[in-house]
């Protein structure tokens, strides 16, 4: 009966962790058909979510709505929990279920990068909450293009990095026009000028946003800012670039495989930026960035990743 659901989990608990996940599974579909798909994956999270394909559907839906989400870490702590969980399982057996493990994963480092975001935002680390959610314009098509542009660009300005923000978020305000477009082309962002992305990591062919993240007063703000810096000619109005250590070449900063020669670096458990030669570390079998990764420990004391206790490493 409704309102019973903390004592059938409690009962299938004592009867194993396959049942209880498949209890899981029931709950977490219920409170997902009712709008509450950040309480989905709580449920996943606390009580397990079956690596079986018939349930890859819902897991990719909850992320969806999770990541669509206007509100800072709600959700995301779950949505990441059970995922990683989920990920790790199926990794045992890769060949199985491939495509959907492919897909999952995206959604786990998204969620990932979501709350490195927010929660170096939260920490004052304004510099990784900027490649954090740089990095997040990866996986736009697991999260909506214009949230992304959006904290992108916020983030940027906030860090000062105001080439990069004034090139997302001129970008954002494209996708909100297209999205006002009655006559868009069948919701596609593929009809927008891509110039300032050819050579990045940042997909430019995608299905609009149905919905605003954020409200028209914060659009017309963003707007303004837009036009009065187009207008500075001290601001440089295009992306940021590294030199790739393989080819000696520019490439975009945040690109983790360099669009000329196609080498690919490690990329930073903690921002998921490329980690330049030289400066990488090692947590628990993934590499990080070493000025990044103290950074976030010294702060907040954790393993981004794994949520457990870490230290800087010197």
């Amino acid at each position: 009966r409704r309102g019973d659901w903390a004592a059938v989990h409690d009962m299938a608990a004592t009867m194993g962790p396959d049942v209880a996940a498949q209890y899981a599974v029931k709950h977490a579909t219920i409170e997902h058909r009712a709008g509450n798909a950040e309480v989905a994956a709580e449920i996943l999270s606390k009580h397990g979510a079956p690596p079986h394909p018939s349930f890859f559907t819902l897991y990719k839906e909850i992320a969806t709505e999770v990541l669509a989400g206007k509100q800072d870490g709600y959700g995301e702590v779950e949505l990441k929990d059970f995922l990683r969980t989920l990920v790790g399982t199926m990794s045992a057996t890769p060949e199985i279920n491939a495509g959907a493990l492919k897909e999952l994963s995206r959604f786990l480092e998204a969620a990932h990068l979501a709350l490195v975001r927010a929660q170096a935002k939260d920490a004052g680390l304004l510099d990784v909450s900027a490649k954090a959610a740089t990095s997040l314009l990866r996986y736009i098509g697991e999260l909506p293009a214009d949230r992304a542009f959006f904290e992108a660009g916020i983030a940027c300005r906030d860090a000062g990095l105001l080439n990069m923000a004034f090139v997302f978020l001129n970008r954002y305000l494209d996708l909100t026009e297209a999205m006002d477009d009655p006559d868009a082309d069948s919701g596609s962002a593929s009809t927008l000028e891509n110039a300032d992305f050819v050579d990045t990591d940042i997909p430019y062919d995608f299905v609009l946003p149905e919905r605003h993240f954020v409200q028209e007063a914060t659009r017309e703000e963003v707007r303004d800012w837009v036009l009065a810096l187009s207008m500075d000619q001290q601001v440089d109005q295009t992306l940021s670039s590294r030199t790739c250590s393989s080819c000696g070449r520019d490439t975009y900063v945040a690109a983790v495989t360099c669009h000329r020669c196609k080498s690919k670096a490690d990329q930073c458990a903690v921002t998921g930026f490329p980690i330049p030669a030289g400066e990488r570390v090692m947590h628990e079998g993934r590499p990080a960035r070493k000025d990044d990764w103290n950074k976030w420990c010294l702060k907040l004391h954790t393993d981004p990743w794994s949520g457990t206790p870490a230290q800087p490493k010197y």
